[in-house]
C-alpha cells in the first residue's frame, strides 16, 4: 500500500489478500490515530501508476479497495 508506509497485506488467494490488506490498513490507521499522527492524503490510481512505484510491465499488480 504505497500511501501507507510499512503497511502490507498478503494471502493465498485474492480474497484472502484483500481481507488481509483491509485488516492491515485498519490496524495501521488505528496506530496512527493512537499516536496522534496525521493520515496521509491518498493519491489517485493514475498518480500511483505514473510514480513508477508499481511496475506493471514487470508483473506488479494493483487493486483499489473502497474504504467505508
Amino acid at each position: 500500500m504505497p500511501d501507507l508506509a510499512g503497511c502490507h497485506g498478503a494471502g493465498a488467494n485474492p480474497a484472502e489478500a484483500i481481507a488481509d490488506a483491509a485488516s492491515a490498513m485498519r490496524e495501521w490507521a488505528e496506530a496512527r490515530i493512537a499516536k496522534h499522527l496525521p493520515m496521509p492524503n491518498p493519491r489517485t490510481v493514475a498518480n500511483l501508476l505514473q510514480s513508477g512505484e508499481i511496475d506493471s510491465a514487470g508483473g506488479d499488480s494493483a487493486v483499489t479497495v473502497r474504504h467505508r
